[in-house]
């Protein structure tokens, strides 16, 4: 039974051109895209949910080149299977990422928002991907049972990116002058979102924290970096308190 396991995951990577002939380890190189590319993928991986237990090199494989190729086919068996598939939901989060639009959104709204109930969800690495993924989108916002789900998490990280995405001040408003309640991780999710504040509010609260001796060096260099823009890039030399 072992045998041929091994036997049809080696075939299934094969038809996937990712598995090295000499080492018959998978490796991470690019698909050459061909016309039924999508249907390939999506055959690949409706014959794994049918293995008792799921193998992370083939999923990941199948994925990673789907996001490569923003190829959509596979996304329905994803999220049908999102329980099987669990152990990867961090690749699978980012190719929903990758490929999220307002097409997509329209496709799969009743799949996406069937994912906030479904069983899986309960999966501490599960939740925490999807509320990662669905924080990021508006047009995911926008659905009631989504956007219930990202801002019900015990967790303010997802819920500062989804109010930055819906540039929902009322979020911040409401939380930052009890900035010195929350622990370390939750006042700088806060410091964050303070990046859709107006001009005006967001220097002067921004800069009072800076100035006073309440908060520690990350947090005041989290406040900095806020005020300067939350640029991707950042002066090593500036101040960084690591």
């Amino acid at each position: 039974m072992n045998n041929q396991y091994q036997l049809e995951k080696l075939e299934i990577l094969a038809e996937i051109e990712v598995v090295n002939p000499y080492t018959m380890e998978v490796e991470d190189v690019d698909l050459v895209v061909i016309e039924d590319a999508g249907a390939i993928l999506l055959d690949a991986l409706t014959r794994i949910t049918k293995f008792e237990t799921l193998d992370l090199g083939v999923i990941r494989a199948i994925v990673r080149r789907a996001r490569a190729h923003a190829i959509k086919d596979i996304a329905g068996c994803l999220m049908e299977h999102i329980a099987f598939f669990a152990p990867a939901v961090n690749d699978i989060a980012l190719y929903l990422d990758s490929i999220t639009d307002g097409d997509f959104v329209s496709s799969f709204a009743a799949q996406l928002q069937s994912l906030c109930d479904h069983p899986a969800s309960n999966i501490r690495a599960v939740r925490l991907w999807l509320e990662w993924y669905f924080s990021r989108h508006e047009e995911l916002l926008n659905f009631p049972r989504i956007r219930a789900f990202v801002f019900s998490s015990k967790r303010l990280r997802p819920q500062a990116r989804a109010a930055i995405t819906m540039n929902n001040q009322a979020w911040i408003k409401d939380r930052k002058n009890q900035l010195l309640h929350y622990a370390f991780w939750d006042r700088r999710s806060i410091l964050l979102a303070a990046q859709i504040l107006s001009k005006d509010e967001r220097e002067k609260w921004l800069g009072q924290i800076i100035r006073g001796e309440s908060l520690g060096p990350m947090d005041k260099w989290m406040a900095k970096w806020v005020l300067n823009g939350a640029p991707d890039e950042f002066p090593i030399a500036d101040g960084l308190p690591f």
